[in-house]
């Protein structure tokens, strides 16, 4: 079932049109990925869903209702919306950042409180540590983590992503990227997100759209942007030369276990994904490498033909 219906939506400014006719439905509790080059209209799409910027024509619907028919306020207050730089309010503390919508909401001050303390526990920040702290006395990658809290804050069903990591060094990066995945999947909550960069859309998108000069080209699931691309500009857009790489990052090792048993000295978590299997069993010169679960205890192998084979186009 869909939580965003996009349906013919268009953005013109006078005689330039930056958002054509696109139209998308965006499955409840999934990630869909907005990728395509600089003026593709990808960040207005995602800015019209919760109306900072206006439609020129179409529809967009969430959770059933029309976006349209709500006062811009409430519609606002039900998105969690998150922009390259963590756009935190810089005279307040973590704990009123994180509070300012349920604030708004009219929560009581213990609610508030628990929900402060619960989001930063969940972000890893230590709420005796960082609740008083300002924005500028954090990190970059707390800074981020904070802005996603803050956007969390309120238990929206939606949650919008403009370039959420950009501004972030590729270590902060990719602790952000697995943090919103674990979040994801705890909070079953329904993501787009926007982004430039293609191995992100890889990593985090159980579906990706595809933009370019305000039309969408192609809407499909990983796998099939690369092994089935709409036409030539998507080719060039998810790269040729490390297509197989990309195909490997899309799969783990308990996709392909192997049950028989190794003595192997390499072990590989099951949820490892073939890309990083293939460059650990290479790295060590080593053909097969146990697999193991969440508890430690050895579930089967996995081999390097096996990897290889996931690798090919089929």
């Amino acid at each position: 079932m869909s939580m965003i219906s996009i349906r013919h939506v268009s953005k013109r400014y006078d005689s330039v049109t930056v958002v054509d006719k696109v139209s998308l439905e965006i499955e409840k509790g999934s990630i869909t990925a907005i990728v395509g080059t600089s003026g593709s209209g990808k960040s207005t799409l995602l800015r019209m869903i919760n109306r900072l910027t206006a439609m020129s024509e179409g529809e967009i619907w969430i959770d059933g209702k029309n976006i349209m028919r709500q006062a811009v306020n409430t519609l606002r207050r039900g998105i969690g919306y998150v922009i390259q730089g963590h756009g935190l309010f810089p005279h307040r503390t973590v704990a009123q950042n994180i509070a300012t919508v349920p604030s708004l909401l009219g929560w009581s001050k213990a609610e508030i409180d628990t929900r402060v303390n619960e989001l930063l526990k969940l972000f890893h920040l230590e709420p005796s540590h960082y609740a008083h702290k300002f924005p500028h006395q954090l990190s970059g990658g707390q800074q981020q983590r904070v802005g996603v809290a803050r956007a969390l804050a309120a238990r929206p069903q939606v949650l919008l992503m403009d370039e959420p990591f950009g501004a972030l060094d590729p270590v902060i990066r990719t602790k952000a990227q697995e943090d919103l995945l674990a979040i994801q999947q705890q909070f079953a909550i329904s993501i787009l997100l926007v982004t430039h960069d293609m191995d992100e859309a890889f990593l985090l998108g159980d579906r990706i759209a595809v933009m370019d000069k305000g039309s969408l080209i192609q809407y499909s699931r990983p796998r099939d942007i690369l092994l089935k691309p709409a036409n030539d500009f998507i080719v060039q857009l998810t790269g040729t030369s490390e297509r197989a790489l990309k195909l490997m990052s899309l799969y783990q090792v308990q996709d392909y276990l192997d049950s028989a048993q190794t003595d192997s000295p390499i072990s590989l978590s099951h949820t490892t994904s073939l890309r990083e299997a293939l460059s650990t069993l290479t790295w060590q010169g080593e053909t097969v490498a146990k697999v193991v679960n969440a508890q430690g205890e050895n579930i089967g192998t996995i081999h390097l033909q096996q990897i290889l084979a996931a690798g090919q186009a089929k």
